[in-house]
């Protein structure tokens, strides 16, 4: 089948292509010859009457309009009437399960009488008819089973029950068929330009109208092949095709034959589709822009909080490093206030452990250096170390010198002291009486003279702590 430009675009080509075959169903009945009907020839009176085959008839197709929209018309259905005959009849459309074959096909008109083979198409033929077929099946079977089958088959069939004929019906073209709410019927050739009426076929998928037309399927070159038994239609799409369900009558001979260069009404109707598609592109293209404005707001919205948020992030920078700034210098404040402390604590501490060095007995000279030899010890350890300096004085006190004792000579002798004159010794006596006298003033005006026993005891610890305590605490720092 021959496929158009606009249907390839409309996305229905390969569906034009697969579609050149329809399924048609109708009832099986028992084939009783009635007074109506004319015996055609004698191949099928000889034929009648044989015990291994069971007769049946069904309806095949009636011209007009089916529920699928496709349209049969009478002159192209007669051209068709012959096509079924001698063709296979198979089970379930298995063609390799043949149970009988097609001996008869005729056409019979609304009544059921059965018309002439010779009838004048122009002026005799009727514009309602069927073409109805005669079959054979085979009931003698070597198989059993294929015996018991085909006995429960007949069985149904003439019990009224559902078992249906298939006939498949060939078409390598097709034309538009159109009728308006008055019913006048105009066929459309189908061509490059009239092409896109094929979208709005009910059987590709279209509504069936277009434009106040209902649009059919005329099918042309139409033959009927390879009939079979079934229970149901084998294509969701088929419907049973005899004069009930044959809506619309269609006489391609009583319509008028147009195309679309010819056409004026048809070519509105395009300009008409053509208007609608436009318009329809239009609303689009104001939707989409409607949404590029509402998108471009949301933008603009977008960008503006954007920069709320930048100036909002720069301030709490600014204030982050204001703040680093200022824990920083307060950090730094109270350094120089701990090492102050650190400084001034020191300092006590120096001053107190002097002061109890002194107390001991350490040289006024030597109590710096002292001190410092223990500034790593705690005041725990310093204390014992006082405690011991004061132990060592009260055991060892100052040695006491005879009156007659003299110092040592250079050569470890006495030195033998020179008597004294008498006025050495007046002078002696009044020194001592200014000593008394001196002694009777207030303690805090007049320091007190160090006693040779003081002495004594300084001398002492000073030479125990050059010795023992700074020799020995030489590592401590």
């Amino acid at each position: 089948m021959q496929i158009f430009k606009s249907e390839i675009k409309d996305g229905i080509g390969e569906l034009v292509k697969s579609s050149a075959a329809i399924a048609f169903c109708s009832q099986a009945m028992p084939y009783i010859p009635n007074e109506k009907e004319i015996v055609l020839s004698k191949a099928i009176a000889e034929n009648a009457n044989q015990i291994d085959l069971y007769y049946i008839k069904s309806i095949l197709a009636s011209a007009g309009w089916n529920k699928n929209d496709d349209v049969f018309d009478s002159a192209e259905l007669w051209n068709a009437r012959a096509t079924p005959e001698d063709k296979q009849f198979n089970y379930m459309h298995d063609e390799k399960d043949i149970i009988g074959h097609i001996t008869s096909c005729y056409v019979t008109d609304g009544d059921g009488n059965r018309l002439p083979d010779d009838i004048n198409q122009n002026s005799q033929l009727p514009t309602a008819f069927d073409i109805t077929i005669g079959s054979v099946l085979y009931t003698s079977w070597s198989d059993k089973n294929l015996k018991d089958r085909m006995q429960k088959i007949i069985a149904n069939i003439e019990a009224g029950e559902t078992w249906h004929v298939s006939m498949e019906c060939l078409f390598p073209a097709f034309d538009y068929a159109l009728i308006d709410a008055k019913g006048e019927q105009k066929v459309v050739r189908r061509e490059e330009a009239s092409a896109f009426l094929t979208k709005h076929l009910r059987v590709y998928g279209g509504k069936g109208e277009y434009n106040g037309y209902k649009v059919g399927r005329l099918l042309r070159n139409i033959s009927f092949s390879g009939v079979g038994l079934v229970q149901k239609p084998a294509n969701p799409r088929s419907v049973i095709l005899n004069k009930q369900h044959a809506t619309i009558i269609f006489n391609e001979s009583k319509a008028e034959e147009i195309t679309m260069q010819d056409d004026l009404e048809v070519l509105k109707a395009e300009l008409a589709e053509a208007k609608e598609a436009k318009d329809k592109m239009k609303e689009e293209a104001g939707k989409m822009k409607e949404e590029a404005g509402k998108m471009k707001e949301e933008a603009e919205k977008a960008k503006k909080a954007k920069s709320e948020v930048e100036v909002t992030v720069a301030d709490l920078q600014a204030q982050l490093s204001e703040a680093q700034e200022a824990l920083a210098a307060e950090k730094t404040d109270k350094k120089k206030m701990f090492e102050e402390m650190i400084k001034m604590k020191k300092e006590k501490t120096k001053s107190s452990r002097k002061a109890a060095l002194a107390q001991v007995g350490v040289a006024e000279a030597e109590l710096d250096q002292t001190v410092a030899s223990f500034e790593s010890l705690e005041d725990s350890a310093f204390d014992a170390v006082v405690a011991t300096l004061s132990s060592i004085a009260a055991k060892f006190p100052p040695s006491e010198k005879k009156e007659d004792e003299k110092p040592m000579g250079p050569e470890g002798d006495k030195v033998k002291a020179k008597p004294k004159a008498k006025a050495d010794e007046e002078a002696d006596a009044n020194e001592a009486d200014a000593s008394v006298l001196d002694s009777a003033k207030a303690d805090n005006d007049i320091p007190m003279a160090v006693t040779a026993e003081e002495e004594s005891i300084r001398s002492f610890a000073s030479d125990w702590f050059s010795s023992s305590v700074l020799k020995t605490t030489a590592n401590i720092k």
